[in-house]
């Protein structure tokens, strides 16, 4: 695999090509975005070409994250926006899953939960 990073035509996005894996007629590339944060240079990785990600897409995402750290809020990279976006998901599910027991009717519990543990005991 190439390990040679190549720049696009957008400042702070580069990309590098998969050796052997093609997205359509070229190979794969994977774009890298890099910034600054705290005096420190920081690259990380944005996706695949071939799952949707272009270098236009990397360049806003650079330009969100730039943001956010110019206004100290916000994820600061794309490692916490992961992170926040996992925590979302998490919290929505568990949500879901409270209002899916809360909305359990007694009658329904009965016949379905309470009385078949029940009647094994009985006979």
């Amino acid at each position: 695999m190439s390990r040679e990073k190549k720049p696009t035509s957008y400042p702070g996005v580069r990309y590098r090509e998969h050796a052997t894996r093609k997205h359509g007629v070229r190979q794969d590339r994977y774009f890298f975005i890099r910034y600054r944060v705290n005096s420190q240079l920081k690259e990380e990785g944005a996706g695949w070409a071939s799952e949707g990600m272009t270098a236009e897409k990397a360049s806003k995402l650079l330009g969100e994250i730039r943001e956010n750290i110019r206004l100290g809020a916000g994820p600061q990279s794309l490692t916490e926006r992961r992170e926040q976006n996992e925590e979302a998901k998490i919290r929505e599910q568990e949500r879901a899953q409270r209002a899916q027991r809360q909305s359990v009717l007694y009658g329904k519990f009965f016949e379905e939960e309470y009385f078949p543990t029940t009647r094994a005991f009985c006979f």
